[in-house]
């Protein structure tokens, strides 16, 4: 199974986040064994923050995570922009981000998407998780 995580499940997992972290692993956990799918994008909402603080122990993590975890970058080509446009035309509530993130999954062939985004929980595409 091909399960894309999107940025906050990562954030999650790496900053072990008292609230949600649990919850992830146990979501995760019930998928059974899958393959972790990725983007450039999700990257880089992760590393912004720790980045910006100069907290390079974090940096390491997240670098870490995705080479050691994750089994594929989706590249931002013109297929996944135009299928982000067309979720953002469809649906009003939609950032960017997150059009970006589904088309990313959806191009690549993944069964599943994990979020903790409820706004993309009714996504008709794709079997979304939602912690």
């Amino acid at each position: 199974m091909r399960v894309f995580y999107d940025s906050v499940i990562v954030i999650y997992l790496i900053e072990q986040d008292p609230l949600f972290a649990a919850s992830v692993l146990v979501a995760l956990d019930q998928l059974g064994p899958h393959t972790i799918i990725s983007s450039e994008l999700v990257r880089m909402e992760t590393l912004v923050i720790p980045i910006r603080n100069g907290d390079f122990n974090r940096v390491r993590s997240f670098e870490d995570f995705f080479a050691q975890q994750v089994a594929e970058f989706v590249p931002l080509d013109r297929a996944v922009m135009d299928q982000a446009i067309q979720f953002r035309a469809a649906r009003k509530g939609y950032r960017s981000p997150d059009a970006l993130c589904l088309a990313s999954a959806l191009v690549s062939g993944c069964d599943c998407f994990v979020t903790n985004d409820h706004r993309l929980r009714n996504f008709p595409n794709m079997r979304i998780v939602s912690i």
